[in-house]
């Protein structure tokens, strides 16, 4: 019996959540959730690895009662020219109440969409997206930029609370504790000690980086369900869930935008795994019941 994976910090809020997974120092891997009405935002700093729930990938009615379930409502400020807001509007309980008719009418008609029109999810559910949240794996070694930017106060409110958040985080959060040359998220250290060091616990880690485009990682493990969703991933060519693996640079160099560590993809892309490899890695993860 495997134990369960516990993250190393954790702290939720009223727009979402802030939760270390994995830390070496200033390589951290962060599970993040926050208004979908930000996520561009976070987009724009290329030197973060991420994969980020998708609203392609989950059934309407999953997605729907998601966004029903999400109390998150901005505070609103009000217009003036520029990018940044005014001081909170008098009349923001009307506001309040205009955003929340709006959700439960994008609701609706995107469940008629799928329902009455037979419309494929991929666009009922972006009807309801700018009052969704969005569950995000972010992992870098250069944060200096990204808290420059967005812990400003000329930042919407949104993303200054998660940056600040995720400033908090990393000043209280311990590294991960008994592999300090290995960075493996949701990796647990019996996992680690079971599998030791290679492509084997890489890619059950980088499979369940993948899960947050449509699930959330829980207690329970198949090891042979994460090496097969990880072969899958790497033959169809979505690598972004290999860049939150990495080793520790023994010259203290780095690779892609990682500092100081060599990420898991771009080992795979100097030495790719070979079919015998396969084979090999599918006995030893497949071959034989796993507790779970």
């Amino acid at each position: 019996m495997f134990e369960e994976f516990n993250y190393l910090y954790e702290k939720h809020y009223d727009w979402g959540y802030v939760k270390i997974v994995e830390r070496h120092g200033n390589l951290v891997t962060f599970e993040l959730e926050y208004p979908y009405i930000i996520h561009a935002q976070m987009m724009t700093h290329r030197m973060f690895s991420r994969n980020a729930m998708s609203s392609r990938a989950m059934p309407t009615k999953k997605f729907i009662q998601m966004v029903r379930d999400y109390t998150y409502v901005p505070e609103f400020k009000a217009n003036k020219p520029g990018m940044q807001p005014g001081e909170v509007i008098e009349n923001e309980e009307m506001a309040r109440n205009m955003w929340l008719q709006a959700k439960a009418a994008a609701c609706t008609h995107a469940e008629f969409l799928v329902e009455e029109c037979g419309v494929h999810k991929q666009w009922a559910n972006r009807m309801v997206m700018p009052f969704a949240p969005i569950r995000v794996i972010v992992t870098a070694t250069e944060w200096d930029n990204f808290f420059k930017l967005r812990r400003h106060g000329d930042a919407q409110d949104e993303i200054r609370w998660l940056a600040d958040a995720m400033y908090e985080a990393m000043e209280e959060c311990p590294d991960t504790p008994k592999r300090p040359n290995n960075h493996l998220p949701y990796i647990t250290p019996e996992e680690f000690e079971y599998f030791g060091e290679g492509d084997i616990v890489s890619l059950i880690s980088a499979a369940r980086c993948a899960r947050v485009s449509y699930n959330r990682f829980g207690a329970g493990v198949d090891f042979c369900a994460d090496f097969q969703l990880a072969k899958k991933l790497l033959e169809a060519g979505h690598l972004s869930p290999f860049e939150h693996q990495a080793v520790r640079d023994q010259f203290d160099v780095g690779s892609n935008n990682f500092k100081g560590w060599v990420q898991y993809r771009y080992e795979l892309a100097k030495a790719p795994i070979l079919p015998g490899e396969w084979k090999l890695y599918e006995d030893m993860v497949c071959g034989q019941d796993q507790a779970t």
